[in-house]
């Protein structure tokens, strides 16, 4: 797992955009954020739209973390869409400011889809508006932010990928989250592909899942 963080080179005051094309496979890395941020003792904000609460929960209780403790600790504080009956937009974000004004330096707010957003009903710069608003206050309060979005081609859903490639812009580091071509491989699950525009540099690598891990492996290359 600590490669995985090494490789996606986290630090404050940084903007981390994660997408893929195929809605389910990025999820993996925000298990891992979360459990290797947390055993670090950084305070996590998460904000969920692709996965409850109760998920997060159980896989990381699969690789010892009690993730309850940490909240009732205030180590991770949690503002769960997805269970909610009804979403009303203003009443989120009057939490969002409170939780925001709480969060201590070095902390990390984490958004698990973004994309999610339009089936609450709101548009392009209401999505848009609230990403920037994110990134100046993180920026400001030496915090790191991390957002997922599911990332569809031109032609399957053109508003998403245009909010995707608006806000990629704007990112420290995008990284594109993939499945294998060919679908079902015992050797590699997928690649990551990692643009790092402060360094300006690109780095591609392969990956392979386990239940409790993540193997990183070179292109070309295959696990024993």
């Amino acid at each position: 797992m600590s490669d995985l963080i090494t490789l996606l080179d986290l630090s404050p005051n940084s903007y981390l955009l994660l997408t893929n094309r195929d809605q389910i496979s990025q999820q993996f890395i925000f298990d891992v954020l979360i459990q290797d941020l947390v055993k670090k003792d950084i305070q996590l904000l998460l904000i969920l739209l692709s996965n409850n609460w109760t998920h997060y929960s159980t896989i990381a209780a699969k690789c010892g973390l009690n993730l309850k403790n940490l909240r009732d600790k205030q180590l991770i504080k949690v503002i769960d869409i997805i269970s909610e009956e009804q979403f009303d937009y203003q009443k989120f974000v009057f939490k969002l400011n409170e939780e925001l004004s709480h969060l201590s330096s070095n902390s990390v707010l984490l958004i698990d889809d973004l994309s999610l957003f339009f089936s609450l009903s709101l548009d392009f710069e209401v999505i848009y508006k609230l990403v920037h608003k994110l990134r100046v206050n993180c920026s400001q309060n030496n915090q790191f932010l991390v957002i997922g979005s599911h990332f569809p081609s031109e032609e399957d859903d053109e508003e998403v990928h245009r909010l995707v490639v608006s806000i990629a812009h704007k990112s420290d580091i995008w990284c594109e989250v993939n499945k294998t071509r060919t679908g079902f491989s015992p050797l590699i699950s997928g690649s990551l592909k990692i643009h790092k525009r402060r360094d300006n540099c690109y780095k591609e690598m392969n990956y392979k899942l386990s239940e409790r891990s993540v193997k990183l492996l070179p292109l070309g290359s295959h696990l024993l």
